[in-house]
This record gives structure tokens, C-alpha cells and sequence, in this order.
């Protein structure tokens, strides 16, 4: 994958956290609901990060090994 097409995936799956995170805080919920929503989002935030540091990792190293 090219380094232009990691940059858009990482942008939609960033938007994407970002989105649901917006989107949970309007979904009428129930007492305690709130919980399950932060805890989901305070598991995904580094998950993202860390799927996302391994896209250019990985475009990174086969810049520097002469592939693409």
C-alpha cells in the first residue's frame, strides 16, 4: 500500500473512533450506560493509535528495504 493510502485509511479509521465517540454521547441511555461508553472509548483510543502507528510503521520500513 502506498503511503498516500495509509494516510486516508488512518484519517477514516481515526474519524471513524472520533464519530462513534460523538454519536454515543447522543444515544438516549439508560443510568450507568455512560460508563460502558467511556470504557469503550478509553479501550479503542489506544488501540486506534497503536493500529494506526503500525500502518506507517510498516510503510516506513519498506521505504527504507526499496519496496512499496
Amino acid at each position: 500500500m502506498k503511503s498516500v493510502h495509509h494516510f486516508w485509511l488512518a484519517v477514516l479509521v481515526i474519524g471513524g473512533y472520533l464519530c462513534f465517540g460523538a454519536l454515543a454521547i447522543f444515544v438516549p441511555t439508560e443510568e450507568g450506560s455512560t460508563i460502558f461508553v467511556n470504557t469503550v472509548l478509553a479501550t479503542m483510543g489506544p488501540l486506534v493509535g497503536w493500529v494506526v502507528k503500525a500502518w506507517f510503521d510498516e510503510a516506513r520500513a519498506a521505504r527504507q528495504d526499496g519496496g512499496q
